[in-house]
């Protein structure tokens, strides 16, 4: 008994099952922009990516 209390406090300490929430959120991006980069060089990519982020903020922000 003592082992699973001390599993429940583990899971509650490290919020143990929320990664499903971030592959909702990753799926969703994927969804909306594809799962590959068009750019080549590494400071586009790096572009490209924070503006598809951005793009999906925004789309998030004007839903509520």
């Amino acid at each position: 008994m003592k082992r699973e209390d001390n599993c429940k406090k583990w899971k509650k300490r490290v919020d143990y099952g929320m990664r499903w929430i971030v592959e909702i959120i990753i799926s969703s991006f994927k969804r909306l922009f594809g799962d590959s980069v068009a750019a080549r060089k590494w400071d586009y990519i790096v572009q490209e990516i924070n503006l598809k982020v951005c793009i999906c903020n925004n789309m998030l922000r004007i839903q509520q």
